[in-house]
């Protein structure tokens, strides 16, 4: 990110004192900082190069250490800051307000009329609409429907959130079953409607250093690659890797417990399996085998790598699946078994697997720390992360 913002002031696209801002503020937070992407109206300028919205005041008077950063792109509705690790809770209740304030975007209601109509009584629904909202206004409105679809937080990953009251939940379930029976038919498979909260909404907005640098105009980004080109000493960037908080707090993913002698080491005493392991591995995967399976019925569980995490007795995996699509399976003869023929990830989950009870109270801690945040609460000591998962070889 410095290396970059560097790129920039030489260019002269930004400010040299925005980036000697940006300097002092990764060192006052010693690197340990987000960046969050913020819908507004409106962008109202100071000077030239910056852009401030009104609530942001707010966040300095609960002292929440944050930047603002240089706005990429003028023409979107869109502004980052870079968020203090340490403060993201404060953070997170300003967040709720602000957004509760700013969210609606043209639905049949505000969401501020949605919840006076409804006592609070609302539901968010993610699905896999972007750009697609054409598919469901006309069936909402015969439906009857009282909804309003929220700021789209994370432009390009194909979701979008919809708010719905409550007693209106049980039609749109209904409504996206039918809508998914009818792709299938199309031969197109689309992923299950996910339940989520506020929290794991407002975590759709997070954003890693690659994705805050796309978000840059056409003259950012030719301005840019003239240093792509021809760096010669350009130091590449580690893939970043989301913590253990990020998917213990995230309603997107499904918590599971995978035993490590009975489930993962065993495999390797057959030498097929453990030769598709180390490949499995190599391609930034972690296999084990399906709870309940064996022999001819055998199946075997693919997990990206980054959502796998070793317990601190070192007994257990703890992963995390991801809701919004089918995960990855081999059968006995180690081959991928179709998405049709698979189980989703919860249906995987209630059939198969179950958490550990220490998991479980880490669950449960880590629910209780997300409502709280969202309460104005001061932030508390963190979960306790386990290590990063041993590769399998």
């Amino acid at each position: 990110m410095i290396q970059f913002l560097a790129r920039m002031a030489k260019e002269k696209i930004i400010d040299k004192r925005e980036f000697k801002d940006f300097q002092d503020f990764v060192k006052r937070t010693e690197g340990e900082f987000d960046v969050i992407n913020i819908p507004v109206e409106h962008k109202k300028g100071f000077d030239e190069n910056a852009f401030v919205v009104r609530e942001f005041a707010d966040l300095k008077e609960n002292g929440v250490r944050f930047y603002e950063m240089p706005d990429l792109n003028m023409e979107d509705n869109y502004v980052q800051l870079a968020v203090s690790r340490e403060d993201k809770e404060l953070f997170s209740a300003w967040y709720t307000r602000y957004l509760n304030n700013k969210m609606s975007r043209g639905g049949v209601k505000t969401v501020e009329s949605l919840k006076a109509f409804t006592d609070g009584k609302v539901s968010i629904f993610s699905v896999p609409l972007e750009g697609k909202e054409e598919i469901f206004q006309e069936d909402f409105a015969a439906l009857k429907v009282n909804y309003t679809v929220l700021p789209d937080l994370k432009v390009g990953d194909g979701q979008i959130q919809i708010m719905v009251a409550n007693s209106d939940a049980a039609k749109v379930e209904q409504w996206y079953k039918l809508y998914q029976t009818d792709m299938l038919k199309k031969g197109k498979e689309i992923p299950d409607l996910n339940l989520i909260d506020m929290s794991t909404y407002q975590k759709t907005g997070e954003m890693s250093t690659d994705e805050y640098i796309n978000t840059g105009d056409k003259k950012v980004a030719e301005a840019n690659q003239k240093y792509e080109k021809s760096s010669t000493n350009k130091i590449p960037l580690a893939e970043e890797e989301k913590g253990y908080e990020f998917y213990e707090g995230n309603k997107l993913y499904q918590k599971i417990t995978i035993d490590k002698a009975t489930l993962v080491e065993s495999l390797k005493k057959d030498d097929a399996v453990e030769s598709q392991m180390i490949d499995t591995d190599k391609k930034g995967f972690f296999m084990s085998r399906i709870p309940g399976t064996y022999g001819k019925d055998v199946q075997y569980l693919l997990i990206p790598k980054e959502c796998v995490f070793l317990s601190e007795d070192r007994k257990t995996y703890t992963a995390f699946l991801s809701k919004i699509s089918k995960p990855m399976v081999f059968d006995g003869n180690l081959e991928t078994v179709h998405v049709e023929d698979r189980l989703n990830t919860n249906e995987l989950f209630r059939k198969h697997y179950d958490l550990s009870e220490k998991e479980q109270k880490a669950t449960e801690r880590a629910q209780r720390k997300v409502k709280k945040a969202t309460g104005k609460t001061l932030p508390k000591k963190s979960v306790k992360a386990p290590a990063p998962p041993m590769k399998s070889k």
